[in-house]
């Protein structure tokens, strides 16, 4: 197993611990319930919010198809790309995407 493959497991592994320790987001709370959820992205879409990335390095992938992935022109490395949402003031989390290839856009 490559030195990439080892920090993509591990990575993984902690989203899954983080998940059950924090609170969920507003996305998540309301995601099972169809109704609910439509209701909640209509309310976001006419609030203000606060979107922040960071990009974290790994390891250099094995395969050139993998390196290409990963690399974040940007930061001129290979990169895992995190990113959260927040209500204007901060008070509510909105989303938060983690583990995202690192040339991905900031906004999805």
């Amino acid at each position: 197993m490559s030195a990439h493959q080892q920090q993509i497991i591990f990575f993984r592994l902690w989203i899954d611990i983080l998940q059950e320790l924090l609170p969920s987001s507003l996305l998540e709370q309301f995601q099972q319930k169809e109704d609910e959820y439509l209701w909640i992205q209509e309310i976001l879409t006419e609030q203000e919010l606060i979107v922040d990335s960071t990009e974290q390095s790994i390891y250099r992938p094995y395969c050139n198809d993998k390196q290409k992935k990963y690399y974040s022109g940007k930061k001129k490395n290979h990169t895992l790309k995190n990113q959260i949402i927040t209500t204007e003031k901060g008070t509510e989390i909105v989303d938060v995407i983690v583990g995202k290839r690192g040339p991905e856009s900031d906004v999805n």
